[in-house]
């Protein structure tokens, strides 16, 4: 509920981005008697069959959608603006429980995490995202940690207006083949000058497309263009990347994530391809106990008992790992 409320409030408050989502927010807020439920909106964009956008215009729902991920980020943006979320405890987390080599397996769109990893001195931007992104800007060492990040993130954008001999080489693509980092967000990450991604070689991006894995309940790991789906093996090789650290992992900690029924890939990653050895501690509220019990059913051997703590409790409880 109150993600559809932020975000109707958002498209009222900002100009010319609101403006720009305002009529298709409104149209979803008339259709739904509401934004309550954005997961099922979200979904309902791209699986439209029975559902109360199922008479609209293919063209239409795309456009829709669009804008919906264009006000997410504008959103997310404005959030981080303010100081949110939790920066005070993303830099106790940076400062109190990272070592070098640590992997930091994420759902979260934002940027806070690296922020406050740059700021402490574990995070660059060279490495710093996974095997998948080949950006060693000059003068900037290899990251001593990275941040998978499984769902995307605000930085990552989409189309590019590329040379000719570039727009050749893509063999036809719409996308380049992995989502470029965005320069503008150089600065908030710590970078004194913006940092540039040799797939922009020379161009621009152009009406930047997030690269996100909006929070659907049918979740779709590529984006569909006029060239057929793409970005598919970039999606696989960040989760393949994530499934080798759990595998080989000796500690996992998870924090601040319920595990729900819908996120099947990332139950399965988590319950199926983690260590079955490594020793599991759990951060996640009132959820904490029955994900507990589920590794345990799952036979994992050394899931560590807890309160229902979450992320101030897990920074807390220790200060070395």
């Amino acid at each position: 509920m109150e993600l559809g409320k932020r975000l109707r409030d958002w498209a009222y408050r900002n100009e010319p981005a609101g403006g720009l989502c305002r009529e298709p927010i409104e149209e979803l807020y008339r259709l739904y008697n509401g934004l309550g439920d954005m997961e099922q909106v979200i979904t309902d964009l791209e699986f439209p069959d029975g559902s109360p956008v199922a008479a609209l215009p293919k063209d239409h729902l795309g456009n829709t959608q669009a804008r919906l991920q264009l006000a997410l980020v504008e959103l997310f943006n404005e959030i981080r603006e303010a100081g949110h979320p939790s920066p005070d405890l993303y830099a106790q987390f940076a400062v109190e429980r990272i070592r070098a080599g640590d992997v930091i397996i994420t759902f979260n769109y934002d940027l806070a995490c690296e922020r406050a990893l740059k700021k402490a001195g574990w995070w660059e931007i060279n490495g710093g995202y996974g095997g998948v992104f080949e950006i060693q800007p000059d003068g900037v060492p290899p990251s001593n940690v990275t941040v998978l990040k499984l769902h995307g993130s605000m930085s990552w954008r989409g189309l590019l207006d590329l040379p000719r001999r570039g727009l050749m080489q893509m063999g036809g693509s719409v996308l380049p083949p992995r989502p470029v980092l965005s320069p503008e967000d150089s600065e908030f990450l710590g970078y004194a000058a913006p940092i540039s991604d040799p797939l922009v070689a020379g161009g621009r991006i152009r009406t930047p497309i997030p690269a996100l894995i909006m929070p659907t309940r049918r979740k779709r790991f590529y984006v569909t263009t006029s060239s057929g789906p793409e970005w598919e093996e970039f999606w696989a090789d960040l989760w393949r990347q994530a499934e080798d650290v759990l595998r080989d992992s000796e500690n996992i900690v998870i924090i601040g994530y319920s595990m729900p029924a819908a996120d099947t890939e990332a139950r399965r990653l988590l319950l199926e391809t983690s260590n079955k050895n490594a020793c599991i501690s759990v951060w996640c509220g009132e959820t904490s106990s029955s994900l507990r019990d589920e590794f345990v059913s799952r036979g994992f051997t050394r899931v560590a008992p807890g309160s229902y703590g979450r992320f101030k409790d897990f920074l807390d409880s220790q200060k070395s790992h």
